[in-house]
């Protein structure tokens, strides 16, 4: 798997949570590379907690949209995603898309899913039970 030249992920010991940085607008292909090393990284880190700040998040196309919710939670569901945090973006129509992409996973159950506009939070929820 390329390693993309910025940091976008990063991990904290103390929560045991994977997290990854969704910024701005994203090509297809970056937003996927972006999520398929958070996927890589739950396995690395043998930890079912993520946190994707898409705080910074413009907007979030329908293709990007279509493939978490077909490719993406099914790969991440493998790797033992048990718990996933969002730190919300101030701009409606990022947090619009961005909560229309895990519609359907939050409708499932299957993990459990919560947003937040406050990352210590979004922290110590992951850290609970």
């Amino acid at each position: 798997m390329d390693v993309l030249a910025t940091p976008t992920h990063s991990f904290d010991a103390v929560t045991k949570t994977v997290i990854a940085n969704v910024e701005g607008f994203l090509d297809f292909e970056t937003f996927k590379k972006i999520c398929l090393i958070s996927v890589e990284k739950l396995k690395e880190h043998k930890t079912g907690n993520l946190l994707v700040d898409t705080s910074s998040l413009k907007v979030m196309p329908k293709e990007n949209q279509i493939w978490i919710q077909g490719v993406w939670f099914p790969l991440a569901m493998q790797a033992g995603m048990s718990k996933l945090a969002f730190l919300v973006p101030d701009n409606p129509f990022g947090r619009a898309s961005m909560e229309a992409a895990n519609k359907e996973a939050s409708n499932e159950g299957a993990v459990a899913m919560r947003y937040f506009f406050n990352k210590q939070e979004a922290l110590d929820w992951l850290r609970e039970g």
